[in-house]
């Protein structure tokens, strides 16, 4: 049973993969800006992110680390946590001190991102 589960699981990622390859791109036109950004002028901890998966799939990495590094770097990190652990065989389950790591890392990187002096104004989406 847990095999199979491990198995979907992983389907699913791969899934996900191929449709943010092949739609991305056509989509990210037609969304609307941040809606943080717009009422207070600062960028959220997401700001960049569609931009930054749009040139990742395109290939682009250095482009999409420049636009969203934070992102860039956790969500590949969570994602080859989860798949060690389904390879595994583990329970595929955050710690809470894990959770609470990343909640402050994106906390700061938040309020790192809105500084506008150098080498802070580098996290905004540019």
């Amino acid at each position: 049973m847990r095999y199979r589960s491990s198995l979907a699981l992983l389907g699913a990622v791969v899934i996900g993969i191929v449709v943010l390859i092949c739609c991305i791109s056509k989509v990210s036109r037609w969304l609307p800006p941040c809606p943080f950004h717009l009422l207070t002028g600062l960028y959220c901890p997401g700001c960049g992110l569609t931009r930054a998966a749009n040139e990742m799939a395109a290939g682009h990495i250095v482009a999409a680390i420049r636009l969203n590094v934070f992102m860039m770097v956790i969500i590949p990190l969570i994602g080859l946590t989860t798949f060690i652990r389904i390879i595994a065989h583990q329970q595929v389950r955050m710690s809470n001190r894990a959770a609470w790591i990343v909640l402050a890392s994106m906390m700061i990187f938040w309020a790192a991102r809105n500084i506008p002096v150098f080498p802070f104004s580098l996290l905004a989406p540019h």
